[in-house]
């Protein structure tokens, strides 16, 4: 074997050696992802038209600090925001850096548009750099939402019998039937 065909089976060697490091180090380090943990705080159920909150608490069992922190949870149609479009189907928010063993809550303010009776799933997507890398990786976790009835109970009262060209009456009564107080209701 000459010193060239040496010196080249050495540096594929290298090469593939290195790979394999490199590979190794990522593959480790997303599966110590697996010890990030996100629980989510939410309502037994929620009614149609009242305010509830969905806390989020992200927690790092990974053993390593985990860098820029963005907490994106995702809504299905019927949810939307409190205070924002109700069209908007997700909100982001940046949480920053989390050490070993921390833990984070964050809190969303959302309220039930339609779907009485039904199950909504919510989504929420963690995004985090493992400290000492330039990798962003990404942890789904995702929770049902019972929606149950509405918040607010509508009564009409009409007469039995209406003549043509004549008035109308009729009477609207309404009775709130959640637990929280709603206000400004006309």
């Amino acid at each position: 074997m000459t010193f060239k065909r040496f010196f080249i089976s050495f540096l594929i060697t290298l090469i593939v050696l290195g790979g394999l490091g490199v590979f190794g180090y990522y593959y480790f380090k997303s599966k110590n992802a697996e010890n990030l943990e996100a629980k989510f705080i939410i309502p037994e159920k929620v009614s149609v038209g009242v305010p509830f909150s969905v806390d989020i608490e992200v927690s790092n069992g990974t053993g390593d600090v985990l860098n820029e922190i963005e907490l994106e949870l995702q809504i299905p149609e019927g949810l939307a925001f409190l205070g924002k479009d109700p069209n908007k189907s997700f909100l982001n928010k940046i949480l920053g850096d989390l050490g070993s063993g921390s833990l984070i809550n964050e809190r969303f303010d959302l309220i039930s548009l339609s779907g009485e009776n039904s199950v909504k799933e919510i989504i929420a997507k963690i995004s985090y750099k493992p400290e000492g890398l330039r990798s962003i990786f990404q942890k789904s976790f995702s929770q049902d939402i019972i929606v149950s009835d509405s918040g607010l109970n509508l009564d009409f009262i009409i007469p039995e019998k209406v003549f043509s060209g004549s008035d109308i009456n009729f009477e609207v009564k309404y009775k709130n039937i959640s637990p929280e107080t709603m206000k400004n209701i006309a």
